[in-house]
């Protein structure tokens, strides 16, 4: 079982309660307030999972409006902006919620997921390191501060990142195989090569490990293990129109090829 630093378990545990007292008006009929905004919440998330973004989103402005000094409303009502793919509005309740309780590993996370999104990386890049300063477990932290590092041009920080995900969970297969790219676009193809073995070997089942695989053999010239890896991600993932095509031209440059066999 994953280990939680005892912040994280903390603000979990806040969480959780805050939610149960909002939305379990029996056990606080004295104070309609609170559930009303209970209610409204779970309006909110109710109609948001419907795709009714609209009435969702005024159910959790009247939320907002009777505890503004609250970050759960805020909290929810981004998460209603974020599935309307709205990561603007989003990120801005994510802020707001930041600034009533900055101890959220969660929300920091999703306010840099938003971020992103919106191709302002040097800034999600710092709520990445935030979000894992409290919540040190949190392995898609690792992973997608990696990714962003990547877009930024910092593969090494990249890697190291990735190398930290893979140690705090090693079944976490995507880190692998973003780790085997960042090697791949610093130029380290054989360090590449063999974490991709790596990801195939431990999760055979894992189709973009094959791919990568194959494109990494092909980078350097070698169509057969390419052409092998190409044709177990065919398998894998047979919907891929490209893959038909891309095991026909490895076919023809193993054919006449008598070296990497």
């Amino acid at each position: 079982m994953r280990a939680y630093s005892l912040r994280s378990a903390v603000a979990v545990a806040g969480a959780v309660i805050a939610l149960f007292v909002a939305t379990s008006p029996a056990l606080f009929a004295d104070n309609p307030l609170l559930i009303e905004f209970g209610d409204r919440i779970h309006r909110a998330r109710r109609l948001s999972e419907l795709g009714s973004y609209q009435p969702a989103l005024r159910e959790a402005d009247r939320a907002v409006a009777l505890y503004p000094n609250v970050a759960e409303g805020y909290l929810q009502r981004a998460i209603v902006h974020r599935e309307a793919r709205n990561d603007l509005k989003a990120a801005e309740d994510y802020q707001r919620a930041i600034k009533i309780d900055d101890l959220q590993a969660g929300a920091h996370y999703n306010l840099a997921q938003c971020l992103r999104r919106l191709n302002l990386r040097e800034e999600a890049v710092r709520e990445y390191r935030r979000s894992i300063e409290l919540d040190g477990w949190m392995v898609e932290a690792y992973n997608n501060l990696g990714i962003t590092l990547r877009e930024l041009g910092h593969n090494q920080a990249a890697i190291e990142e990735f190398r930290r995900a893979i140690a705090k969970e090693p079944g976490y297969r995507r880190a692998y195989n973003n780790l085997g790219a960042s090697y791949a676009e610093a130029g380290r193809v054989d360090d590449a090569i063999a974490t991709f073995k790596e990801t195939t070997q431990r999760f055979p089942d894992y189709a973009p490990g094959y791919k990568n695989l194959a494109m990494a053999y092909t980078s350097i010239k070698q169509p057969w293990p390419a052409l092998e890896a190409m044709r177990r991600y065919a398998e894998l993932n047979p919907s891929d129109p490209e893959a038909a095509d891309a095991i026909r031209k490895l076919e023809i440059a193993a054919r006449a090829d008598s070296t990497s066999r």
